[in-house]
Protein backbone atom coordinates (compact mmCIF):
# COMPACT_ATOMS: atom_id res chain seq x y z
CA UNK A 1 0.00 0.00 0.00
CA UNK A 2 1.42 3.33 -0.99
CA UNK A 3 1.77 6.22 1.41
CA UNK A 4 -1.04 8.13 -0.34
CA UNK A 5 -3.36 5.11 0.05
CA UNK A 6 -2.40 4.83 3.72
CA UNK A 7 -3.13 8.52 4.20
CA UNK A 8 -6.51 8.09 2.47
CA UNK A 9 -7.37 5.16 4.76
CA UNK A 10 -6.33 7.11 7.85
CA UNK A 11 -8.40 10.07 6.69
CA UNK A 12 -11.42 7.80 6.03
CA UNK A 13 -11.11 6.14 9.44
CA UNK A 14 -10.77 9.57 11.06
CA UNK A 15 -13.86 10.81 9.24
CA UNK A 16 -15.89 7.78 10.37
CA UNK A 17 -14.68 8.26 13.96
CA UNK A 18 -15.58 11.96 13.81
CA UNK A 19 -19.07 11.12 12.54
CA UNK A 20 -19.47 8.53 15.31
CA UNK A 21 -18.40 11.05 17.97
CA UNK A 22 -20.66 13.72 16.45
CA UNK A 23 -23.64 11.34 16.71
CA UNK A 24 -22.73 9.72 20.05
CA UNK A 25 -22.23 12.89 22.09
CA UNK A 26 -25.73 14.33 21.49
CA UNK A 27 -27.28 10.87 21.97
CA UNK A 28 -25.50 10.38 25.29
CA UNK A 29 -26.38 13.92 26.36
CA UNK A 30 -30.03 13.36 25.46
CA UNK A 31 -30.09 10.04 27.34
CA UNK A 32 -28.60 11.68 30.43
CA UNK A 33 -31.13 14.51 30.22
CA UNK A 34 -34.02 12.02 29.98
CA UNK A 35 -32.68 10.09 32.96
CA UNK A 36 -32.30 13.30 34.94
CA UNK A 37 -35.83 14.40 34.02
CA UNK A 38 -37.22 10.97 35.00
CA UNK A 39 -35.41 11.18 38.35
CA UNK A 40 -36.82 14.69 38.94
CA UNK A 41 -40.33 13.49 38.07
CA UNK A 42 -39.98 10.51 40.42
CA UNK A 43 -38.89 12.82 43.25
CA UNK A 44 -41.75 15.22 42.54
CA UNK A 45 -44.18 12.28 42.55
CA UNK A 46 -42.85 11.10 45.92
CA UNK A 47 -43.25 14.59 47.36
CA UNK A 48 -46.85 14.73 46.12
CA UNK A 49 -47.57 11.32 47.63
CA UNK A 50 -46.33 12.61 50.97
CA UNK A 51 -48.81 15.48 50.76
CA UNK A 52 -51.84 13.15 50.91
CA UNK A 53 -50.37 10.02 52.52
CA UNK A 54 -51.40 11.14 56.05
CA UNK A 55 -54.99 11.55 54.83
CA UNK A 56 -54.90 8.02 53.42
CA UNK A 57 -53.74 6.70 56.78
CA UNK A 58 -56.51 8.62 58.58
CA UNK A 59 -59.10 7.37 56.08
CA UNK A 60 -57.95 3.79 56.62
CA UNK A 61 -58.10 4.12 60.40
CA UNK A 62 -61.56 5.75 60.33
CA UNK A 63 -62.94 3.19 57.88
CA UNK A 64 -61.64 0.38 60.09
CA UNK A 65 -63.40 1.94 63.08
CA UNK A 66 -66.65 2.56 61.17
CA UNK A 67 -66.70 -1.02 59.87
CA UNK A 68 -65.99 -2.36 63.35
CA UNK A 69 -68.71 -0.34 65.09
CA UNK A 70 -71.40 -1.00 62.47
CA UNK A 71 -70.96 -4.77 62.61
CA UNK A 72 -73.98 -6.50 64.18
CA UNK A 73 -71.61 -8.53 66.36
CA UNK A 74 -70.03 -5.37 67.76
CA UNK A 75 -70.47 -4.69 71.44
CA UNK A 76 -68.91 -1.73 73.22
CA UNK A 77 -67.97 -4.06 76.06
CA UNK A 78 -65.84 -6.19 73.70
CA UNK A 79 -64.26 -3.15 72.11
CA UNK A 80 -60.74 -3.30 70.85
CA UNK A 81 -58.73 -0.22 71.74
CA UNK A 82 -59.99 2.67 69.62
CA UNK A 83 -57.06 4.32 67.84
CA UNK A 84 -59.20 6.57 65.65
CA UNK A 85 -59.49 10.12 66.98
CA UNK A 86 -62.36 10.64 64.52
CA UNK A 87 -64.26 7.63 65.92
CA UNK A 88 -65.16 6.18 62.53
CA UNK A 89 -66.08 9.46 60.84
CA UNK A 90 -64.33 8.61 57.56
CA UNK A 91 -66.39 11.21 55.69
CA UNK A 92 -64.29 14.06 57.04
CA UNK A 93 -61.22 12.72 55.17
CA UNK A 94 -62.89 12.54 51.75
CA UNK A 95 -62.24 16.20 50.75
CA UNK A 96 -58.53 15.94 51.63
CA UNK A 97 -58.15 12.88 49.44
CA UNK A 98 -60.18 14.33 46.57
CA UNK A 99 -57.62 17.13 46.42
CA UNK A 100 -55.11 14.55 45.11
CA UNK A 101 -57.14 14.19 41.89
CA UNK A 102 -55.50 17.24 40.34
CA UNK A 103 -52.10 15.52 40.63
CA UNK A 104 -52.98 12.13 39.12
CA UNK A 105 -51.06 12.75 35.89
CA UNK A 106 -47.85 13.24 37.86
CA UNK A 107 -47.87 9.74 39.37
CA UNK A 108 -46.63 6.50 37.92
CA UNK A 109 -49.37 4.15 36.77
CA UNK A 110 -48.59 1.95 39.80
CA UNK A 111 -49.82 4.77 42.07
CA UNK A 112 -52.26 6.55 39.74
CA UNK A 113 -54.32 3.41 39.04
CA UNK A 114 -55.21 2.53 42.65
CA UNK A 115 -55.56 6.21 43.59
CA UNK A 116 -57.91 6.87 40.66
CA UNK A 117 -60.07 3.87 41.60
CA UNK A 118 -60.23 5.08 45.22
CA UNK A 119 -61.07 8.65 44.23
CA UNK A 120 -63.85 7.47 41.93
CA UNK A 121 -65.45 5.45 44.75
CA UNK A 122 -64.96 8.33 47.22
CA UNK A 123 -66.75 10.73 44.87
CA UNK A 124 -69.59 8.23 44.51
CA UNK A 125 -69.79 7.65 48.27
CA UNK A 126 -69.68 11.35 49.11
CA UNK A 127 -72.41 12.11 46.58
CA UNK A 128 -74.60 9.37 48.04
CA UNK A 129 -73.97 10.35 51.68
CA UNK A 130 -74.69 14.03 50.96
CA UNK A 131 -78.18 13.09 49.78
CA UNK A 132 -79.10 11.35 53.05
CA UNK A 133 -80.08 14.48 55.08
CA UNK A 134 -82.35 15.66 52.27
CA UNK A 135 -83.97 12.24 52.02
CA UNK A 136 -84.49 12.15 55.78
CA UNK A 137 -86.08 15.62 55.80
CA UNK A 138 -88.38 14.71 52.93
CA UNK A 139 -90.23 11.94 54.71
CA UNK A 140 -87.82 9.10 55.43
CA UNK A 141 -86.24 9.98 58.78
CA UNK A 142 -84.80 6.48 59.27
CA UNK A 143 -83.03 6.37 55.90
CA UNK A 144 -79.50 6.31 57.34
CA UNK A 145 -80.23 3.56 59.87
CA UNK A 146 -82.29 1.59 57.34
CA UNK A 147 -79.39 1.70 54.87
CA UNK A 148 -76.55 1.18 57.32
CA UNK A 149 -75.78 -2.28 55.89
CA UNK A 150 -75.33 -0.77 52.42
CA UNK A 151 -73.19 2.05 53.81
CA UNK A 152 -71.07 -0.50 55.67
CA UNK A 153 -70.58 -2.58 52.49
CA UNK A 154 -69.50 0.52 50.61
CA UNK A 155 -67.13 1.37 53.47
CA UNK A 156 -65.61 -2.11 53.24
CA UNK A 157 -65.04 -1.61 49.50
CA UNK A 158 -63.50 1.80 50.19
CA UNK A 159 -61.24 0.28 52.81
CA UNK A 160 -59.95 -2.33 50.35
CA UNK A 161 -59.20 0.42 47.82
CA UNK A 162 -57.59 2.56 50.53
CA UNK A 163 -55.28 -0.29 51.55
CA UNK A 164 -54.34 -0.93 47.90
CA UNK A 165 -53.56 2.76 47.45
CA UNK A 166 -51.54 2.87 50.67
CA UNK A 167 -49.51 -0.14 49.50
CA UNK A 168 -48.87 1.42 46.08
CA UNK A 169 -47.81 4.71 47.67
CA UNK A 170 -45.61 2.97 50.22
CA UNK A 171 -43.88 0.95 47.49
CA UNK A 172 -43.30 4.10 45.44
CA UNK A 173 -41.93 6.01 48.42
CA UNK A 174 -39.48 3.21 49.20
CA UNK A 175 -38.14 2.83 45.65
CA UNK A 176 -34.52 3.82 45.31
CA UNK A 177 -33.45 5.99 42.41
CA UNK A 178 -31.07 4.49 39.85
CA UNK A 179 -28.46 7.06 38.98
Amino acid sequence: MSSSEQAAWIQAIGSVAAIFVAVAIPAITSLNQRRSKAAENAERSKNLILSFYPSLLKMNRSLDRFIETTDYAYSEGDEVINIDPDDGNFQKHIPDLLAAASSLAQFSSAVAGPLRALLYRLIDMQHWLESIPTIQRSGSPGFYINNLDDIRERAIELNVLTVETLEACSTSLQEKQNH
